[in-house]
């Protein structure tokens, strides 16, 4: 099958190929645009022939046998006449394989078919000079390029009018992919082959010519219809064919008489057909309104629907200086009332509307209430739109009520107009929604207005509200309360009121949130002890009692002591803490508070929490030791910091003097931690002593600095030698 088609299909393009490379003049190229065209029709067959087979395939058997699993394609030919013929064998059954095969095919012939056009379209580009590129070839190899589209008309046929013997030509512009086909139609009928009739197709181009035109056989109104697989277009125009004479056969009445709203026909004939021109009182008419031209054959007529006093006058039909006339007489009917007035109820100070429909637009009507007729004001005004009139009654008040009647001639229409008031419900703002704190009073007063007076009913989120002795309704002309005297953290919610009568309905929602502090923190715990720091951690409390919680507040209290001292006040998002700066080796208490904007909730409080020590004796204060007299009996002694405290903040200093010849130490005076000297006074005289001084702290005293100085120092006119002892001697 596919060594046929390859062969046919190489031998096309070879003589393209050829004659795209041979020849430059424009005629010459517009013979390869020639062939190009049929080649691209021949594939748009086989591309048909392909899809029909595939469909073919695919339609169950018609007998109810089964088919084999065997099938096979043994032909596509492409004949010199530009058709194809497919040949089938052994048609017994189809597999989904079979149904792929063929459409692999064609994508394979089809894919070959394009690329070889658009290598001839560019050849062609190369050879010719740009303004004498022929756009044919651009547009035959572009057309594969597109996506597949419906048909559309680019160039559209035109009005056609030709004498008698003469040539019809119509002619247009369709595109379209895959190509389309084109049918012609003729007064709505399959226009029929005649050796007077041409019709011609390249694909693009539409032409229908028709030789020795004849009225009767050939006028009317011409349609071309072109159809793909995509859709499909239609366009068409009106052919006439001119006489030389012509004269009415059948003629109008002299005078037609319709009642309003009928069909009117108004109809005559023609000696030949022809087209003819209708006039309204010397006025063309057009056709586009309620007023049809109709032509069939020789068959003039004037169709006008729903015939109305504009319509009278006189009508005339004429062709070339031919004329018929006749006179339309239009009875004009009474109004009627098509829609009456209902009954109608507003409430107090809204529009009050009532309506009705006539036949006519343009009918005297008179309105009344309680038989007196109306007399229109800024209060009370019609609106009239077309065929319906509307009574407007603006702010309607208690006065308004009454029978209203609508009179057109013999006919009345009458409804009666209900003024009433839909309750309302009016209070304070500030009382709309309020916030109490526990056993105070809630009392608000709403005020009730509406006619006829309306009934009150109190609710509870929704539920209705059962009074006791401490929660209490009153109802009264113009209002109503509600009064709770000591109010509970329950009595919390949304109090709904709603006044009812027959013009409607009204509510109003009244809140009310009873708040108290809140209950105490929950589940607190000491996660860390330090030597001066403790850790707490919380929950928030159970019940925040209707108020959103602002703090908490963290207290201690000394074991030895029984007063509480705050430590911090901490956002309400905050439930871990740790406590510093505390004193080493304390036992303490710990509470927490959590407060809203009602105040403190009772605390939680820890046990007893006793911290922990982990400092050691500090290091002796530092080198060197320096002595100075400063009188007869006084002697300034200097030290330098400890290199370490030991883990505890230096507390003070103790300094002592001992005689050199003795082994205890004598206590001569303390000094805080941030000083590192001290003036000694009142000294005995002695010959030899030894000066030391000791840092404290809150674990214990360091051992001793003294002063051991090589050189001998004169102390109240005496030597001073450095002394030298133990730990175990020193008075400290």
């Amino acid at each position: 099958m596919r060594s046929k088609f390859e062969s046919k299909v190489t031998e096309e393009f070879s003589s393209v190929q050829t004659t795209a490379t041979t020849y430059t003049k424009e005629t010459h190229v517009q013979e390869v645009v020639g062939v190009v065209s049929k080649i691209t029709q021949k594939i748009d067959r086989l591309e048909s022939t392909i899809d029909d087979l595939v469909k073919k395939l695919s339609r169950p058997p018609t007998d109810g046998s089964s088919r084999s699993s065997n099938i096979t394609v043994s032909d596509f030919e492409i004949s010199e006449s530009e058709t194809i013929r497919t040949e089938t064998s052994e048609t017994t059954s189809v597999t989904d394989q079979a149904k792929k095969w063929v459409e692999a095919e064609k994508k394979s012939y089809k894919e070959d078919f394009i690329e070889k056009v658009i290598k001839i379209g560019e050849d062609l580009k190369k050879r010719v000079k740009p303004d004498r590129y022929i756009p044919r070839v651009k547009q035959q190899c572009d057309r594969y390029d597109r996506k597949h589209q419906a048909p559309l008309f680019v160039e559209r046929f035109e009005e056609v009018q030709v004498s008698e013997k003469g040539t019809i030509r119509l002619t247009a512009k369709v595109d379209g992919n895959p190509i389309p086909s084109v049918t012609w139609f003729r007064n709505n009928k399959i226009l029929l082959a005649s050796p007077r009739i041409t019709e011609m197709f390249d694909g693009e181009q539409i032409l229908l010519e028709i030789v020795d035109a004849d009225s009767e056989e050939d006028a009317g109104d011409y349609k071309c219809v072109a159809t793909n697989a995509i859709g499909s277009a239609t366009n068409g125009a009106k052919v006439t064919v001119d006489v030389a004479k012509v004269y009415f056969t059948k003629k109008l009445p002299s005078k037609y008489e319709v009642d309003e709203n009928k069909t009117v026909v108004l109809e005559c004939e023609t000696s030949h057909t022809v087209s003819t021109t209708w006039y309204h009182d010397k006025k063309e008419l057009s056709g586009m309104d309620n007023r049809e031209l109709v032509q069939e054959g020789r068959t003039q007529r004037l169709v006008i629907k729903k015939a109305s006093r504009k319509d009278k006058g006189t009508y005339a039909c004429a062709v070339k200086d031919q004329t018929t006339e006749t006179k339309l007489i239009v009875h004009e009917l009474p109004p009627e009332i098509l829609t009456h007035m209902q009954d109608t109820t507003v409430p107090r100070g809204e529009k009050a509307c009532l309506e009705v429909e006539l036949t006519k637009g343009d009918a005297l009507v008179r309105w009344f209430k309680d038989d007196v007729e109306l007399q229109f004001s800024e209060h009370v005004q019609l609106s009239i739109d077309g065929k319906r009139q509307k009574l407007k009654i603006y702010q309607a008040d208690d006065t308004d009520g009454g029978v209203y009647s609508c009179r057109v001639g013999d006919q009345v229409s009458t409804a009666r107009l209900t003024v009433e008031e839909v309750p309302s419900l009016k209070i304070d703002d500030e009382a709309i929604s309020q916030r109490l704190e526990l056993r105070s009073q809630w009392k608000p007063t709403v005020e009730v207005s509406g006619y006829p007076t309306p009934e009150i009913a109190w609710a509870k989120d929704g539920i209705k509200l059962v009074t006791d002795k401490r929660v209490t309704t009153f109802v009264d002309e113009k209002s109503t309360t509600i009064a709770i005297y000591s109010t509970d953290r329950k009595d919390s919610g949304t109090y709904t009121v709603t006044a009812t009568n027959i013009a409607g309905s009204t509510t109003l929602d009244l809140k009310l949130k009873v708040i108290a502090p809140p209950s105490p923190p929950n589940s607190i715990a000491v996660l860390n002890i330090a030597s001066k720091s403790v850790t707490l951690q919380w929950e928030p409390p159970l019940s925040n009692g209707g108020s959103e919680l602002t703090d908490y507040v963290i207290e201690k209290q000394d074991s030895q002591s029984n007063k509480w001292t705050k430590v911090v006040t901490l956002d309400a998002n905050v439930l871990k803490f740790t406590v510093e700066n505390l004193k080493e080796k304390s036992e303490l208490y710990f509470r927490v508070f959590a407060e809203n904007a009602v105040g403190l909730s009772l605390p939680t409080t820890t046990s007893l929490v006793s911290l922990k020590t982990h400092a050691t004796v500090p290091s002796p204060p530092t080198a060197p030791l320096e002595m100075r007299s400063t009188g007869a009996n006084s002697v300034m002694v200097s030290w330098g910091v400890p290199e370490s405290d030991g883990g505890a903040p230096i507390e003070g200093y103790k300094i002592a003097v001992r005689d050199i010849k003795k082994t205890m130490w004598m206590e001569v005076g303390r000094v805080g931690a941030d000083i590192q000297k001290l003036t000694i006074k009142d000294l005995q005289c002695i010959k030899r002593c030894d000066f030391g001084r000791r840092r404290t702290s809150k674990t214990d005293d360091s051992s001793p600095r003294c002063v051991r100085d090589a050189c001998k120092q004169s102390i109240f006119g005496t030597e001073a030698t450095a002394p030298s002892f133990g730990r175990s001697r020193s008075p400290f």
